[in-house]
């Protein structure tokens, strides 16, 4: 297994600085990126992700590995990432000591883990299993936790160091989780860092975090705070060749205010540096206690037990029997805790929502936007490792007969299902893979007539076309300028949308030029498609209709949706298919 690690400090790479980035090529020694924003996708994002590591090292952390879980490792997930890094040639990959997955289900949080020999046993099995199929080292981040598990023989550091020692795994040491986790939970900074094996370090994390009543939060929204400044002083002292990345996830500054931030960690390392090294630590050990010992559920009934609580879309009430497989003397109440992790469940797949379909937010409010969330998730909770795609299944839920009627001002379902189906597409696109190059909008000229009966074309993969019963596009478009959409018409809408220069649009087109395009889309030759368009159409004649289809084979070139023309010079058929074509690629070649 290779090991490579970055040096110096470094930034999270997100979304709002790709392109400034690019353009002013700030001074900074590395960037991390969250493996999901870029797994399995292309389009702009990986653009930006590949330009951007010509310039510089570029670490992945993921959120999804989920190596504690008790489901099968997700070998697509594997598979995809290994890849991802070979490409961009990751300088190391990092995931969390957590779970996130249970019975093909995903919370996308970071849940907590009991702290076992059976639980440490099980880690170490999927740590292996998941180095072997990456090639490569795996760098596991303590996780923030709001609470613990009643069950435990031995705390986090000396989970991670027996881990360490048994697969050769690394550690990302996040500061700032271990301050919440010092606060929330009691942990003893001192006696955590006393354990950690300095060659385990691969880099260090600096973030903000929250303050809420009774527990703090890791939000990655605000500055590091001063305490969290003098922990990583104490790290930087004990871990002097560690790398450190500052995170910033919520209400992201400008760049140079990012770079500030991390030029405070820059200081403090050096005068950590300068200053004499502390002394060797004492240890110790958090044990179980004896009302702990009752609680000897098995790991996978453990986590069947959290989860129930974590995604039930409910508060946990207090004294609630679920709650005995939690420490509850803890700083943070048990029942705080555990809400946190309720809240965050719904909380982030709203947000997720929101900006997949801002339409629907607009049409229905946001607290019957959030009530349908509630109830879509209850029938399609998330199941794959990027949040990206928690919405792909909401049109469909919409037009089936689970959802309430949402009927009301004379917004029904099926407009609401429309919209869906509308701004899902929009966004899907945006990630897709780039294909092949189109041809050359001039080819149609240089088939020649009596190949036009047998010609066929294939199309990127980047374009899908959608059937409405509403007239969506007027709405979304007004909603965008801030306007206030009129009612939208009623009738059989189809809309050809595609990815061009990493700009998602879309063509309206009628219903003979939308089943023409569905048939060459299928490999059905140009010939069919008209019969098939005319069959919807049997009042235009061929005169009028062939030419209409031909145009719209010269717009699908002109903004690059086919890729490839094929067809044959055997047949010397003189249809008359073939002389209206030839006809009417010669009009549009015309200046």
């Amino acid at each position: 297994m290779t090991l490579s690690l970055p040096l110096g400090f470094g930034l999270g790479l997100r979304e709002p600085h790709y392109a400034w980035t690019l353009q002013k090529q700030p001074q900074l020694d590395w960037f991390e990126a969250v493996t999901e924003n870029f797994i399995g996708s292309g389009g702009k994002p990986r653009r930006y992700l590949e330009q951007i590591r010509k310039d510089y090292p570029v670490a992945l952390h993921g959120v999804g590995l989920s190596i504690a879980s008790v489901d099968r490792p997700n070998l697509k997930y594997l598979a995809d990432l290994r890849q991802l890094a070979s490409e961009i040639e990751a300088i190391c990959v990092s995931d969390h000591l957590c779970w996130t997955r249970h019975m093909g289900q995903n919370s996308h949080d970071l849940l907590p883990i009991a702290f076992t020999e059976g639980v440490l046993k099980h880690v170490i099995s999927r740590v292996q299993e998941v180095q072997e199929r990456l090639g490569r080292r795996l760098f596991l981040e303590n996780a923030s936790a709001y609470v613990a598990f009643a069950r435990a023989d031995m705390d986090e550091s000396e989970f991670l160091a027996a881990l360490c020692q048994a697969t050769g795994c690394g550690v990302l040491l996040d500061v700032n989780n271990l301050y919440v986790n010092q606060m929330n939970l009691g942990v003893n900074t001192a006696g955590y860092l006393s354990r950690i094996n300095p060659e385990s370090i691969c880099y260090m994390h600096l973030a903000g975090h929250s303050l809420l009543p009774q527990v703090r939060v890791d939000t990655h929204d605000a500055p590091v705070c001063s305490m969290v400044w003098d922990l990583y002083k104490q790290a930087a002292q004990l871990f002097p060749t560690a790398a450190t990345l500052l995170e910033w996830d919520g209400q992201i500054p400008a760049f140079a205010d990012l770079r500030a931030e991390l030029s405070k960690a820059e200081a403090i390392h050096a005068t950590a540096l300068q200053s004499p090294r502390l002394p060797a630590l004492h240890t110790m050990t958090m044990r179980q206690s004896a009302a702990a010992a009752s609680h000897q559920l098995e790991w996978p009934e453990l986590i069947a037990g959290f989860w129930r609580m974590a995604t039930s879309q409910c508060h946990v009430a207090p004294g609630d029997e679920a709650l005995g497989i939690l420490a509850n003397d803890l700083t943070t109440p048990a029942v705080v805790g555990m809400n946190v992790y309720a809240d965050a469940y719904l909380l982030r797949l709203q947000d997720a929502l929101c900006g997949i379909y801002p339409s629907l937010v607009y049409v229905l409010g946001k607290a019957r936007f959030f009530d349908l969330v509630g109830d879509f998730l209850a029938v399609h909770p998330p199941s794959e490792a990027s949040i990206k795609y928690v919405g792909r299944p909401l049109a469909s839920y919409l037009r089936s007969d689970r959802p309430p009627l949402l009927e009301s001002d004379g917004v029904s379902n099926q407009l609401l299902a429309d919209l869906a189906e509308f701004e899902w597409t929009t966004s899907d696109l945006i990630d897709c893979h780039n294909g092949p190059p189109s041809v050359s909008a001039s080819a149609l000229t240089a088939i020649a007539a009596s190949e036009w009966e047998h010609v066929r074309f294939s199309f990127t993969h980047c374009l899908r076309l959608v059937q409405t019963t509403y007239a969506v596009a007027p709405v979304t478009s007004a909603i965008d300028c801030g306007e206030t959409p009129d009612r939208p018409a009623t009738g059989d809408f189809h809309y050809l949308f595609y990815r061009q220069n990493e700009v998602v649009s879309f063509l309206e087109l009628d219903r003979p030029e939308a089943c023409c395009f569905n048939h060459l889309h299928q490999g059905d030759t140009f010939s069919a498609a008209c019969a098939a368009a005319a069959q919807l159409a049997p009042d235009t004649n061929q005169e009028h209709l062939i030419p209409r289809l031909v145009n719209c084979l010269h717009q699908w070139l002109r903004v690059g949706l086919i890729v490839a023309i094929t067809g044959s010079d055997a047949y010397a058929a003189k249809s008359p298919t073939a002389s209206l074509v030839k006809l009417a690629v010669s009009a549009n070649a015309t200046p």
